[in-house]
This record gives C-alpha cells, structure tokens and sequence, in this order.
C-alpha cells in the first residue's frame, strides 16, 4: 500500500493511508476495493477533509460501488468560512414535491437557486418501499438535497465531489457519529535502506547469526525491522565481539 498522506485540514494535520483507512474508516460489511481506497483518499486530501472528525465516510454494502458521503455540518461549516458566502434560505412546495434552496453570493445580483424534485430524490430500499430516514422526515431530507446543490454549484472549488447522505438512495442508516482519535491511528515505520545496509555490514563483521538475529528483534526481515527498534538492533550487534563465539545479548548468538 502506499505510504502516509498529510494533509492540513482546517487545524488539524491528518495522516492517511489506505492501510488506515481500512482499518478505521470503512463502514458496512462490504470488502472495499484498492481503487476505491485511493479515491477516498484522494478526495479527502484534495478537499482536506477529515473522516476522524466524521466530516466524510466511506461506505462499502456488499456487492455494491462504495458510497463517498460527507457529513451534513461539513457543507456549512465550510460555507460559513467562505468570505463570498451570504446566507441561505430553503423551502418546500405545499404538497412536498418539490424543494428549493437560494444561495446568496457577495457581488451576485440574483442567488444561486437549485430545485429537486422528491421522487428524483427519496431514498428506497431495494424492495422499492421509501426508507426509514426518509419516512420519518421527508420535507427536511428534500430541502437539504436541494440546499447542497445549491452550495455545490454556487461555490464548485469548495464542494466538489462531496455528496451528502440525502443525495445518495443507497444509504438508509444514520452515519456514526463518534469521533476516532487520530493519537490511536498509528502506521509502522521501517528502517531507511541505509540503516538496513549498516545492520547488514554489522552482522556479517560481527558473524552473528541473521536468523537468530531476526527472532530477537521479533522480525521477518531487515527490512521490517521498526525505525523505533533500530537502536535496540545496533545495541544488540555492538555487543556481540569479534568474529567467534563470545559474549552477546540473549538470542543474537553467532
């Protein structure tokens, strides 16, 4: 997988990997795929969005294309940030079919205004009934649809590629709302090249072991020897004297 990705987002440094995104950040039960781990990863360093802080998610059902959703507090929290941003104002027809969203826009003498239409819209299950976040509210997910476009098409460079969870059918479950503390996201970190060859030099000077060597470091190679452990290992070999049997550290015998 590829190494870690930093980015700043907002006030927050974010380390991102593939690695770490599976492990952390999928919801669902599906098995994501490597391409759609990258486009994920991608799209929140471009947007500098931060999934520890549940500003995107990445969603895998099954069978199905994994689902980019941003978080709802997201898109105004930016909007609020933008120095152009004027306020909002949205509405629903009276018999809630159609709803609409006007986005003020410093300088513009008319808003951005986007409508959407609810069958267009509304989420469904797969045996085509409407879904529980959709019958339960449906007149405030069809205005925030429609407040989201608006946001999208007003401001591209802010909003590009991030879709809310009203705009996408295939989500019918409240997203998790918990934070992920980044101090628990940890990816390891091998020695240098340069630190692999001194080992080596220093092994065959000192005739130790290579195997006996590896089980004492609790590693399958030189090459995943962690950079924490590096001083542990040259410790270890500055021990070990001369070209025979001599006295070592334990379990880095020649």
């Amino acid at each position: 997988m590829a190494d870690i990705i930093k980015y700043k987002a907002g006030d927050n440094t974010v380390e991102l990997s593939p690695s770490i995104i599976r492990k952390y950040l999928v919801s669902g039960e599906g098995k994501i795929t490597d391409q759609e781990l990258m486009m994920f990863l991608k799209l929140c360093e471009y947007q500098q969005l931060n999934p520890f802080l549940r500003e995107v998610y990445l969603i895998k059902y099954g069978n199905k294309p994994a689902t980019m959703v941003t978080g709802k507090e997201t898109f105004l929290k930016r909007a609020y940030r933008n120095p152009d941003y004027q306020g909002h104002k949205t509405g629903i027809s009276l018999d809630g079919k159609i709803a609409w969203a006007e986005v003020y826009v410093k300088d513009y003498q008319t808003p951005i205004r986007c409508e959407v239409d609810f069958d267009e819209y509304v989420g469904r299950k797969s045996d085509g009934t409407i879904n529980s976040i959709w019958k339960a509210k449906p007149n405030t997910m069809l205005k925030k649809v429609a407040l989201v476009q608006a946001l999208r098409e007003a401001f591209p460079e802010t909003f590009g590629g991030m879709y809310s969870q009203e705009e996408i059918n295939s989500v019918d479950a409240p997203l998790p709302t918990e934070v992920i503390e980044v101090t628990e996201v940890k990816e390891n970190i091998y020695i240098t090249e340069k630190q692999v060859s001194d080992i080596t030099t220093m092994i065959d000077d000192k005739a130790v072991d290579k195997t006996k060597f590896l089980a004492y470091m609790k590693s399958e190679s030189l090459e995943t020897i962690l950079e924490s452990d590096y001083n542990k290992a040259i410790a270890g070999l500055k021990s070990a004297k001369g070209k025979k049997k001599v006295e070592r550290e334990p379990g880095i015998e020649g």
